[in-house]
């Protein structure tokens, strides 16, 4: 709660529109400088006025790429709640909650609450 830690995310998914409602299913990255991680996530968003909420859940299996390499398994549980407000078609900016459950280390769900402004693309 001291120290403020920017690290870029993307995510490739693909999605059904059901109109204000989205879901799909993809992977998900961060990035930290020469290390990155990824996994699969699936996520559910619903519009409202100018803002969009979305859950999201991944984990289970998790890759590895840039100075270590390799793909890994394990019970790690990653569920994200946040909240964007709409500028345009494709600008967001707003925040949400990322927590981590981790059962083989402990029964309790850590988090972290971050801001963040991301594009939402669709091709």
């Amino acid at each position: 709660n001291q120290y403020i830690f920017p690290f870029p995310e993307a995510g490739i998914y693909y999605q059904e529109d059901t109109g204000n409602i989205r879901f799909g299913a993809g992977a998900r990255v961060f990035t930290f400088i020469l290390q990155s991680i990824y996994w699969p996530n699936v996520f559910v968003e619903a519009d409202l006025h100018r803002f969009t909420f979305a859950l999201q859940a991944g984990g289970g299996i998790f890759g590895f790429f840039g100075l270590a390499n390799s793909i890994e398994t394990g019970k790690v549980f990653l569920p994200d709640l946040s909240a964007w407000f709409r500028i345009g078609d494709t600008f967001r900016i707003g925040g949400g909650v990322l927590g981590m459950m981790v059962p083989e280390l402990t029964d309790d769900l850590g988090f972290v609450y971050y801001l963040g402004a991301k594009f939402a693309l669709t091709f």
